[in-house]
């Protein structure tokens, strides 16, 4: 089955197509973590914010979260209405993005399964 065939329920909606989820991490501690599955930003691919939100806490991790700054990851905020069709962080194309640290990147979750990163 294709991508294009393929679709969920969502409350009454059918949603058809992928768009993309931006997950903010927060430097917790004072610090980013970057690894082959985050940066200092995710986005990934999906049908629903659920759907991008159930597969990014299968790699987004709280455990070294700082209590006077909060937790690292926050991806109940991630609403069906902050999707995209193109990979966007706050609104703007990732040619745009600058991350904070010298060093710093944004890593895309594909809907496939493919994980790459920008800048590469």
């Amino acid at each position: 089955m294709s991508i294009e065939t393929t679709f969920e329920k969502i409350g009454e909606i059918a949603a058809t197509e992928l768009l993309w989820f931006y997950f903010d991490q927060n430097n917790s501690g004072g610090r980013f973590v970057q690894d082959e599955n985050v940066g200092e930003g995710v986005l990934v691919q999906d049908f629903s914010a659920e759907k991008a939100i159930e597969r990014a806490r299968e790699f987004m991790d709280n455990s070294d979260s700082c209590p006077c700054c909060g937790d690292r990851w926050s991806p109940e905020y991630v609403k069906d209405e902050d999707g995209t069709r193109d990979p966007l962080i706050y609104d703007k194309p990732l040619s745009e993005w600058k991350p904070f640290h010298h060093n710093g990147y944004c890593v895309l979750h594909h809907f496939g399964g493919k994980v790459t990163r920008y800048p590469e």
